[in-house]
């Protein structure tokens, strides 16, 4: 079967990595993956370059929209595909061709998870796509539930898959570890607190750095990488120079490495005000980090209660506070704490798992010979 996915950016993001890890994981025995990616290319569209996956993308400074979607129809014919699996967004780019031509049976994956504060536009449209697809997909239970609630879906045609990571082969590696400490002047007894995020509002990067304002006057030793790019990014420099942080707080910037990174952090947090299922957390918890996440989206079952890391309210600069110094003050805890999300993460949150779960829906479209 030859399967195409759509997505809007290839960009460093979890939706990203998720159109990766199936394009590159799928069994080549019985799926050809091909990528159309409808707005930027980034690292991700490079790196399926590389394992020999085909990219798509509309040539760059294309404004006629009629061209942009002879475009797309154009890579759907040449591609031969049998599944069309559209991501995020992207789902909006082909309500033209399905509603005015017969098309391959469509799946959608939904990566957004803030539901209904979106555009009211986006929400209708994407509310008659979901009409046009034979499967529907949310990567979380609270995301399945508001698009049921919010699209009128009915339930039997959405699933939830997780998304799923691999195990962080630098854990265990001191000179990679040494290396990054090195790059960053870490000393020794450094405590790191990480964060790997897109720089945007969703991801609660200001309420970070007011606990971190906080919490350095009680630990001289604490140091902040917060790694990833984004809209907020010179804000969010701004925001930590006038409370004083310049030599607390690193940003890193846009990082294709970030796996190496997460292994040094001491505690992971990700603040963030809503989400469906992030790709970063699973990756915390396969690197066997102490967790602090926001209670939005499925972290709560991932984390449950507070057994594979600790819950904090969104906006609450003070619970992340309090959360940090527990960690520090309790190290059985925090050893407790990362070993248990390692063994979650084992059981329920690998790429094979999620992979598998996504060749199960291909699967149940192929036509009955």
């Amino acid at each position: 079967m030859n399967i195409l996915q759509i997505v809007s950016s290839l960009h460093i993001g979890g939706e990203e990595r998720v159109v990766y890890k199936i394009a590159e994981c799928v069994n080549p025995d019985m799926y050809h993956t091909s990528v159309l990616c409808t707005k930027e290319e980034g690292i991700i569209a490079e790196k399926l370059v590389e394992k020999g996956i085909e990219v798509f993308s509309p040539p760059k400074g294309e404004k006629n929209i009629l061209n942009y979607f002879k475009y797309i129809n154009s890579i759907i014919i040449q591609s031969k595909c049998d599944i069309i699996h559209s991501h995020g967004i992207a789902l909006v780019d082909l309500a033209p061709l399905y509603i005015l031509k017969k098309m391959p049976p469509l799946v959608h994956t939904f990566h957004f998870g803030n539901y209904p504060h979106i555009k009211k536009s986006y929400l209708y449209t994407e509310r008659l796509m979901a009409l046009y697809a034979h499967k529907l997909i949310a990567v979380s239970n609270h995301q399945r539930s508001m698009v049921i609630q919010h699209h009128k879906v009915n339930p039997n045609k959405i699933s939830t898959i997780w998304n799923g990571t691999e195990v962080n082969p630098y854990v265990h590696d001191k000179d990679v570890l040494d290396e990054v400490r090195k790059e960053f002047q870490f000393q020794e007894d450094d405590i790191i607190i990480g964060v790997v995020a897109v720089l945007s509002r969703q991801k609660g990067i200001e309420t970070l750095l007011d606990a971190a304002r906080q919490v350095v006057q009680k630990i001289s030793n604490l140091k902040f990488l917060i790694v990833g790019g984004g809209p907020l990014e010179n804000v969010l420099k701004e925001k930590a120079k006038q409370l004083n942080l310049d030599d607390i707080v690193t940003f890193t910037g846009w990082r294709d490495d970030a796996v190496k990174l997460i292994p040094i952090f001491d505690i992971f947090i990700l603040p963030s005000l809503w989400e469906g299922l992030p790709v970063v957390l699973l990756e915390a918890m396969a690197a066997e980090r102490a967790i602090i996440v926001t209670d939005v989206g499925d972290n709560k079952v991932l984390i449950g209660d507070d057994e594979r890391g600790i819950l904090v309210p969104p906006e609450d600069s003070a619970s992340i506070r309090n959360a940090i110094l527990k960690i520090i003050d309790d190290k059985d805890l925090s050893k407790r704490l990362s070993q248990n999300a390692l063994l979650y993460y084992q059981n329920n949150l690998t790429t094979d798992i999620m992979v598998k779960h996504y060749e199960n829906v291909y699967r149940g479209l192929q036509p009955k010979e």
